[in-house]
Parts: C-alpha cells; structure tokens; sequence
C-alpha cells in the first residue's frame, strides 16, 4: 500500500507588533491633548475640564516628596475650580494646558518646574482677566461719557436759545462744562488705560459701575470749576476777553481729568476684605 510522505503543519505567522497607545479608550473622552506617555495621559474632556489617568505600573512607584506632590496638586485643582469665568474660550484652553502641563512636571517628580509653570499659569489668567476688565473700564467710559455729551448737545446746545432765558447764562454754561467734564474724564480714562489699577477678580458689574462713576465725578468736578471762571477766581482772562463761555466749558474739560485722582473703590474693598480674612483667621 503505497503511502503519501506527510508534510509538516506551517507554523502560524507571527503577529505584527503593533504601537497601540494603552490610553485608546481614555482618548475618546478628551477634546484636547496635552500630554501622553506610557505613564500617564493629561488633556481636556469634552466640557472643558483638565482631566489625566496613570497607569497601574505609575500608581505603584513610591511617591518622591508626598508633601510636594500633594501640595502641588491640591494647587492644580484650585487653580483650575477658582476661576468663575474667562475672558474667552482660548484664555480658558490656554490656562488649563499650562495646569496640564505642570501636573505632569509633578508626575515626574520635578517640583521646582511646576511652581514655576503654576505661577506662569496664574500671572497669564490674571492678565488677561485684567485686559478685559480695562476693557469693560473703557467701552462703559465711552458709551457713559458720549451719552451725557449728546444729551447736552441735543437737549440743550440745539435748544440753547430757549433755556438761557429761562435759566439764566450762568447755569446753562455750568450744565454744558459738566458734560464737558464727562468728556474730560473719558480722556483722563483713556490716556492711562494700559495703567488703570483693576481688580481682576471683580465682575463685570462692579467694573462697569466704577467706571460710570469715574465720569460722574469728572462731571461733577466741572461744577464747581466752571463756577469759578464765572465768577473770576480762576482764569479772569476769559472775562476780560469776553470768552467766558468758552472758558467754563474749557476748565470744566479740564476739570473732568481730575477722576485719576479717585481711589479705585473695588481695589479699597478688597484690600479691606483680605485685612478682615486675615483678622478672622487671627
């Protein structure tokens, strides 16, 4: 009987190394990347959290400096949980990478790198929260001093032949220095905006109600002002050259710069804050 020689099995092909990333499925709840290694993972979840995951191999090395490590995190979440709002989606991304990327500098255990990415993270949130509560300053300056301006002008320049003989020359020309004086605030406002002192923690609310305040104190300043050219106390050039409508309206400009000179109520209020924190927690 004749037989067949049998031939070997084929051994069965290996199987191709492939780099597949451990952190596959974590990937997937993250809207941005910031750091991945085979240790651990940190980016941003889909609403916007800093969100990471370690690996079992990670979790179980000893801690080099628990009291740092603890600390630095701790700093991490309060960093990121004690901002209530941002100036925009990208200063919110922005911010929360630099937290990213300091918790992974305290993942390895380099302490000294994330304090300093910490601070860099907690001077860029407070600048730009700064540039947008100067910027609150100036568009409720504009919006505060062209309305009253136009309201003088309207109501009472166009109107001017009604009301001095109704209320006389002086206390028309006073009405139309302290609109004046609005004006000459807004200017005070914007020639020392980049040095404006604001509270970056403050909302728009208090800023906005600082800064109609501002111009309402130029507007008063005018007042007495004004008065004074009328009178002759000040500048009697003008009424021994017949200009003295011109000259109460100009000193009262003038006048209205005079709001630098008052003390930022939100910076006041908080300063008294953190001295009564402070005597509480003595």
């Amino acid at each position: 009987m004749d037989t067949k020689p049998q031939v070997p099995a084929a051994e069965p092909a290996p199987t191709p190394k492939t780099n597949v990333s451990p952190w596959m499925e974590f990937k997937k709840t993250l809207a941005h990347l910031i750091l991945e290694t085979k240790d651990y993972i940190i980016g941003l979840d889909n609403e916007g959290d800093l969100d990471w995951e370690t690996s079992d191999e990670f979790d179980g090395k000893p801690i080099k400096d628990s009291d740092a490590d603890g600390r630095l995190k701790t700093r991490v979440t309060d960093l990121e949980h004690g901002q209530s709002s941002y100036p925009s989606k990208k200063v919110e991304e922005n911010f929360k990478c630099r937290l990213g990327n300091a918790l992974g500098r305290v993942f390895i255990a380099d302490y000294v790198s994330a304090e300093k990415q910490l601070a860099d993270a907690e001077t860029y949130i407070l600048r730009r929260k700064m540039e947008e509560a100067r910027g609150w300053h100036l568009f409720t300056a504009a919006i505060t001093a062209c309305s009253i301006a136009a309201l003088a002008f309207l109501c009472g320049w166009l109107l001017r032949d009604f009301w001095i003989p109704k209320i006389g020359f002086a206390a028309f020309f006073v009405v139309i220095a302290m609109a004046a004086g609005g004006l000459g605030a807004f200017l005070s406002i914007v020639s020392r905006l980049g040095k404006l002192e604001v509270d970056p923690l403050a909302d728009k609310t208090h800023h906005r109600a600082e800064s109609v305040c501002r111009i309402l104190v130029g507007c008063v300043a005018a007042l007495p002002a004004s008065l004074s050219v009328y009178l002759g106390i000040v500048m009697p050039i003008f009424t021994a050259t017949n200009r003295m409508a011109a000259g109460m309206v100009l000193v009262g400009f003038m006048a209205g710069m005079l709001e630098r000179y008052t003390p930022n109520l939100l910076i006041q209020m908080s300063k008294t804050g953190i001295k009564e924190e402070n005597r509480n927690e003595s």
